[in-house]
């Protein structure tokens, strides 16, 4: 594609997409001050790492959290497949 094409169509798309976004960021903009977010880093932290990491609420949901890991696995199979690294045992 022509370059000054490709730069008409990118100044145009991120124009669409600032009109279309200026009444959301409106409304981000109406509400209260900022929320004081560096009062608590270390409780903050752990509980980020207990999140994130250890996975802490899966325990409630288990089914979720076996199907999470599931698809995660699926996902993993089928690149590897479409990568042409995926061997069976017996085939070539």
């Amino acid at each position: 594609m022509h370059p000054t094409w490709m730069l008409t169509m990118l100044v145009g798309l991120f124009a669409a997409f600032g009109w279309s976004e200026t009444p959301r960021w409106q409304l981000l903009k109406v509400g209260t001050t900022p929320a004081e977010r560096l009062d608590r880093i270390g409780e903050r932290l752990k509980g980020t790492y207990e999140y994130a990491f250890v996975q802490k609420k899966m325990a409630y949901y288990r089914a979720a959290g076996l199907a999470q890991e599931a698809v995660a696995r699926l996902a993993h199979a089928v690149s590897l497949a479409g990568d042409g690294d995926l061997h069976f045992p017996g085939r070539r």
